[in-house]
């Protein structure tokens, strides 16, 4: 996959919590000698607020947020996704690595939070410059946009977990199918050579990935990003049937009884497997699983974008 980047995450220039333990052992402004008539609290905490609006502290989570969202979106929305003909596991790392630097902003943004809220209470508020309380203002406005689109910022990781999770089933689907195509190759091949004897294990082989198949699919119905056909869910498990009776078959052939019987009533369960899975519309799903994405993560790109490029 050629890995694509959209917008880059910025970084602190310093680390808030340090910053909390330095004015909590009373490190931080005590050579202000002209303050004398503010309390030491006070002077941390403005301290804090100078830190902080230097520094954009809270802006550059909800800014970071909104980036791995950006990204994310970027790389791996439906309609670029939809056209890979194989998913491979770096791009499932890739989308869970988006979702982990939401969460790390998150935990970041509310432990800044928390450790601010804890030195504003302990601060004489009206001692503090109109310089300082504009600082303050700022950054309440700040955490109070959080606080608005906090459920938001819940969702979409809920959406962007489920949406990975639905791109894995396709990519294990694929590994299926391919070990299923070599699977059925070598027992057409051992059968053609008239070894009967090889090829019932790798019926058996069959029989065992048509039902992890059938597993698959109904856990990527479940997810709920399309409505997938019933019948051609249930087409893998009358697969799963032909094959053991193909298997029954084998037998009649190596023990020298009269097999036609058996490999008729195979070719049938076949057609009807057949028959059933073509009731799939792969356009269709597409079409559903993008409404999804547009509704569910595509929805949400604007998420703190006034503190975005």
């Amino acid at each position: 996959m050629l890995d694509l980047k959209g917008i880059r995450m910025k970084k602190p220039l310093i680390i808030f919590g340090i910053v909390i333990l330095l004015v909590t052992v009373g490190l931080s402004g005590c050579e202000n000698k002209s303050a004398e008539k503010r309390t030491q609290a006070t002077e941390d905490f403005a301290y804090v607020l100078s830190l902080i609006d230097e520094n954009e502290i809270f802006e550059l989570e909800l800014h970071n947020i909104n980036t791995a969202i950006y990204n994310f979106n970027f790389n791996y929305k439906w309609s670029i996704l939809m056209n890979y003909a194989y998913y491979t596991e770096s791009i499932m790392n890739g989308m869970e690595n988006y979702e982990n630097e939401i969460k790390s902003e998150v935990s970041v943004f509310e432990n800044h939070s928390k450790n601010y809220t804890q030195l504003k209470s302990e601060a004489d508020l009206e001692q503090l410059t109109k310089s300082e309380s504009d600082k303050m203002e700022k950054a309440e406005a700040i955490i109070s946009d959080y606080l608005t689109d906090e459920s938001n910022v819940n969702m979409v990781l809920e959406s962007m977990g489920k949406y990975r999770e639905f791109v894995d089933t396709i990519r294990y689907a694929q590994i299926i199918i391919e070990n299923y195509t070599t699977k059925l190759n070598i027992m057409n091949s051992l059968v053609t050579a008239d070894n009967a004897e090889a090829a019932i294990s790798y019926v058996s082989d069959l029989v065992q990935l048509c039902q992890e198949m059938y597993n698959n699919s109904k856990k990527k119905a479940e997810l709920g990003l399309a409505n997938y056909n019933e019948a051609a869910i249930n087409s893998t498990l009358v697969l799963k049937e032909a094959w053991e009776i193909y298997e029954e078959y084998l037998n009649l052939v190596i023990q020298g009884r009269d097999s036609t019987a058996k490999y008729n009533e195979y070719s049938q369960k076949y057609a009807e497997a057949m028959a059933l899975s073509a009731d799939e519309n792969i356009n269709e799903i597409n079409n559903q699983v993008d409404e999804w994405y547009q509704n569910n993560i595509f929805a949400y790109l604007d998420l703190f974008a006034e503190y975005g490029y």
